[in-house]
Parts: structure tokens; C-alpha cells; sequence
């Protein structure tokens, strides 16, 4: 009778080991959860394009800023494209960029140019890698895509006149086990036996690891001797090393033995995110830190590192008040807090920019939910504008003066697009033409042309020179006035638009003094007439002298 009380109440405590299990893999699952769901905020939020595409070119994953950078409305309409037959853009080196990451595994700093689905370039730079099956066959594409129009227009306007990676979680697998102080398998599930065979015998070092020793770092030692969970992350290594979490939980069965529960959470799909978001984290020229309601720093790239003299692995775990006075101002941290503050109280993304030590960066900060809607965290992104801020200075300066000229030359000058629709004139046109600014964007050039027949001669000769010089047409201003006008057109691009730039002189008067001249060469000289006259008067007219 003992005999049988004794086994029901261990098959009773297995029982209950079992329901511990089970919640410690609920709890595990729910961590897994939210980490995914961190990292979907991080790549819902992110202002950088990040996709995903096929070898064959079709584009199976891209965030939200990646959507909106080529002017799509939403995923699905921009997943329709593919990029090996298209390109993003007319001339785009698809071929060139495939094979870089073929040979080299990563593309860093790659600058092209894409085509919005509104036609208008978007300049940017990007970084990608291959990722690769067992085999070593690419399976895609991943990368992010840093939209550089802004510094890139500043850049030429000086010279001149001067993108979802998205996760997915397979199948969750799971392994159960409980093992003594000997390192012996008291229970293994069956979807683990099917795998590892019989485990009769064998040391969990042996069945699992096929080492011949303790593994080092071992989780039941840790949670044997603290008599505390032991969290850790190992590799499988009869399973082509596949990773896992395993929590490792100690408890005492109904003889007083200590005993340890593994749960065994596969984290493959997990390593492979974080991977993916810490290629694309290190691969941008922001720094980003995430950071969680303590002030802890839980996660950082290598951007954020450099800047403040760290490596990734001694920021995280810092807490930013630590950065005073060695890394920042006490004044700059002090502000930092308030706006995270802001953003875990109000749920909401802050922007703001600032200047230190002569440098100027733009900052955003975003809030990171948990499962319950509350924020945990605050991922912050802020990039370095000291280069842009100063070439759009420089650019506003080239402009300012270009206007003053613009305006200021005697002469009459206009700008208009390939349609002939103004887009710009200064004021001696306004005065020769009549029209105020307002009433000149309404109408078209063609409307003060005399004849069109002579805009069409000069568009087909600016077509097959070039430009035109001093081409001569009739133009009419607002009160129907007929003028002669000289024109030099000359065609470039203004801020991505291809534009004319036209020169006008009115030559009425010009012309019409040809005509009087032409005129008068065309009648008698005087001493002609004069001569003639005394030849046939010669009494009563003498010749000139």
C-alpha cells in the first residue's frame, strides 16, 4: 500500500512539474511576443526604408517609410514591382548591385537613384546583405534605404547654381525535460525523443550536446546552486545548431530531491531578427539607442556606440544618467529625460533638434508597447545634420544671390517647363509683357505668340542644337500689343525639372530702324541728284562743290 501511495504521488508531482512547465512556456511564448513586438514597432517606426526582395526580384517585405518613399500608398501596390525587370528606376544598376552582394555578402554606402511612382527621383544610399540557406543559396535581399534627396539637391543646387523587413515567426517549437543533480534525463517529451532517440543512460551533456563533459556555463548548475531561474541561450548542436532559450527551473519532488524543469523555446526565427535588425541598425548612419522606462540602455548600434566612445556591449545595461559628466552635459541629459518622459506618458513620437559642440543633430524618439498597450520602451533615433544644415545654408545663400541677380539684370527673363507654363520671371519681363506674376502662371507661352509656327521652328531648332540664340519671333503683351522679340533659350534642370531658361529683347524699335535705314539706301544721294539736274539745267543749277 506505501508502494502505491508513494508512486501516485510522485506521478502527482510529475503533474505538477509538468503545469509549471507549461506556464513557464506560456511565459517564454509571451516574452517571445514581445520582443517581436518590439521589433515590429522599431520597423513600423523606422524613418528608413527597410526591404526585403527575392534573387528573382520580387519584393516581399517593406516598412512603411520604404512605401512612402517611392510614392506608393501601400504595400501591396509596391510589392506589383519587380525590381529585376523594372529596376526602381530607368538605368538602375540591379545587375551591378546583385553582383556585389553575391561576392562581397554585403553592399555598404551603394548611392543610386530611384523613380517614384509620381516620377520624381529619389536620390538615396543603401546597405544590404545576402541572406543565405544551409546550402549557401541566396534566399533574399535585405536591406535599408537612407533617402539622401535633401543633401544630394543641396549639394547640386550649390554645384550648379547649386525604404519592411518583416518578421516572420514560424511554428514555435518546444522541448520539455526534467533532469538531477547527476545530469541524469528524469522525462523527456516525446517530440524530443522522436528526435534524440532513447534517452535510458545517457547524461543530458551526452544526448543533447554529444559532449563527454558538463557543458560549460551549465543552466542546472546555475539554478541548482542559486535555487533561482536560470535563463540562457544555447545551440543545438545535432540539430545543425539550431538556438533556443532555455529556462531552467529547480524544484524539490516529493522525496526532498532537487530536481531541475528545462523549457526549451526554439528562438531561431528570433536570432534570425535580431540579426537582420542589427545589420540594419549598424548599417545606418543614425544612432539609435533603445531605451526602457528605468533609463536603462537595452539595446544600442554601433553609431550610438561610436559617438560616445563605447562598444555596443558597454553601453547596454548603462543607464543614460551614468553619461554624466564623462559622455554628455548634465544640461543635454536632463533634457533627454524630460522628452523620454514625454514620450512614456503621452504615447507618442517626439521630434526635436538641437546643437552641441558645434554640431547640429535631429532627434526622434518613438514609444515601444508591450502586450497590455503600455509603453516599455523608447527607441531613439538621431542623425547627424551638421552636413546638411550647412550645405542647405550654403544653398540658401547660392539661391539669395542668384535672386538678386535674377532680378536685378536689364534684361528680361523667364523660366518656364516643357509645357510652356511660367514658372518664374523677374521684372523687366513683367514690364515688357504686362502681365502681372499671378496672371503669367495661368496662361501658357504659346498664348503670347503671334504665330505658333515660329514657337514650333524655335522648339524643333532648341531640339536639334540645344539651345537657340537670338532667334527672332512676334510676340503680343496683355493689351494685344504686337512687339518684335529676340530670343536666346537655353534648357537645363532646376531641382530634378526640366525647365528653359529664356533671355528677351524686344527689338521693335531695332527693327524698325532697319527698315528707315533701308529705306533711305534705297533713294537718290544728293550729289546724284544735284549732278543730274545741272546737266540738264545748266543754267540755272551748278554742281555741287
Amino acid at each position: 500500500m506505501r508502494d502505491d501511495q508513494k508512486t501516485k504521488e510522485e506521478l502527482l508531482q510529475e503533474i505538477d512539474v509538468l503545469r509549471r512547465s507549461v506556464s513557464e512556456l506560456r511565459q517564454a511564448e509571451a516574452a517571445s511576443r514581445q520582443s517581436e513586438r518590439r521589433f515590429r514597432e522599431f520597423f513600423e517606426n523606422s524613418p528608413v526604408g527597410i526591404y526585403r526582395t527575392t534573387p528573382a526580384g520580387r519584393i516581399i517585405v517593406a516598412n512603411p517609410a520604404f512605401v512612402r518613399m517611392l510614392g506608393f500608398s501601400s504595400f501591396e501596390e509596391l510589392s506589383e514591382k519587380n525590381v529585376n525587370d523594372e529596376g526602381f528606376a530607368p538605368g538602375y544598376p540591379r545587375a551591378e548591385f546583385k553582383d556585389l552582394l553575391e561576392k562581397e555578402g554585403e553592399v555598404i554606402g551603394f548611392q543610386s537613384e530611384f523613380i517614384r511612382c509620381d516620377e520624381k527621383t529619389v536620390a538615396v544610399r543603401e546597405n544590404a546583405r545576402v541572406v543565405r540557406d544551409t546550402d549557401g543559396k541566396a534566399l533574399y535581399y535585405e536591406g535599408v534605404v537612407e533617402d539622401i534627396t535633401s543633401l544630394q539637391e543641396a549639394a547640386n543646387g550649390i554645384k550648379t547654381l547649386k525604404d519592411q523587413i518583416e518578421f516572420i515567426l514560424g511554428a514555435t517549437k518546444t522541448g520539455l525535460d526534467i533532469i538531477d543533480s547527476q545530469f541524469n534525463i528524469r522525462f523527456i517529451d516525446r517530440e524530443w525523443q522522436k528526435i534524440y532517440g532513447d534517452p535510458s543512460g545517457k547524461k543530458c551533456y551526452e544526448y543533447f550536446m554529444d559532449r563527454e563533459q558538463v557543458c560549460p556555463d551549465c543552466g542546472i548548475v546555475k539554478a541548482l546552486q542559486t535555487k533561482k531561474v536560470a535563463v540562457a541561450e544555447e545551440v543545438l548542436v545535432k540539430e545543425n545548431n539550431r538556438p533556443i532559450q532555455v529556462t531552467t527551473t529547480p524544484f524539490q519532488d516529493a522525496e526532498g530531491e532537487w530536481l531541475v524543469a528545462e523549457v526549451n523555446v526554439d528562438i531561431t526565427e528570433r536570432k534570425r531578427t535580431e540579426d537582420t535588425l542589427r545589420a540594419i541598425l549598424d548599417a545606418t548612419t543614425e544612432s539609435v539607442l533603445l531605451i526602457d522606462r528605468k533609463l536603462n540602455i537595452v539595446s544600442a548600434n554601433n553609431t550610438a556606440a561610436g559617438r560616445f566612445g563605447r562598444t555596443v556591449q558597454q553601453l547596454v545595461g548603462m543607464n543614460i544618467r551614468d553619461f554624466v559628466p564623462g559622455l554628455a552635459p548634465a544640461d543635454l541629459i536632463e533634457s533627454r529625460i524630460e522628452r523620454i518622459d514625454k514620450v512614456i506618458s503621452l504615447g507618442k513620437p517626439v521630434n526635436f533638434q538641437d546643437e552641441r559642440a558645434g554640431m547640429v543633430f535631429e532627434t526622434s524618439m518613438y514609444p515601444i508597447f508591450d502586450a497590455k498597450g503600455d509603453v516599455s520602451c523608447v527607441a531613439t533615433f538621431s542623425k547627424d545634420m551638421t552636413e546638411e544644415t550647412k550645405s542647405k545654408a550654403q544653398l540658401a545663400e547660392s539661391r539669395l544671390r542668384y535672386q538678386t541677380l535674377f532680378d536685378n539684370v536689364p534684361v528680361a527673363i523667364g523660366v518656364s517647363d516643357k509645357d510652356g507654363h511660367v514658372l518664374e520671371f523677374n521684372e523687366v519681363m513683367q514690364k515688357m509683357i504686362g502681365y502681372s506674376y499671378a496672371e503669367m502662371t495661368k496662361i501658357s507661352i504659346k498664348d503670347t505668340y503671334v504665330d505658333l509656327r515660329q514657337r514650333q521652328e524655335m522648339l524643333k531648332r532648341l531640339q536639334s542644337d540645344g539651345l537657340v540664340r537670338d532667334f527672332e519671333v512676334q510676340l503680343k503683351c496683355k493689351d494685344g500689343t504686337v512687339y518684335d522679340a529676340s530670343l536666346t533659350v537655353i534648357p537645363f534642370t532646376l531641382s530634378g525639372q526640366k525647365v528653359n531658361l529664356t533671355v528677351q529683347r524686344n527689338i521693335t524699335q531695332q527693327k524698325m530702324a532697319q527698315v528707315y535705314v533701308r529705306n533711305w539706301l534705297s533713294l537718290p544721294s544728293y550729289y546724284e541728284v544735284t549732278s543730274q539736274l545741272c546737266r540738264i539745267f545748266p543754267d540755272t543749277f551748278r554742281p555741287p562743290k
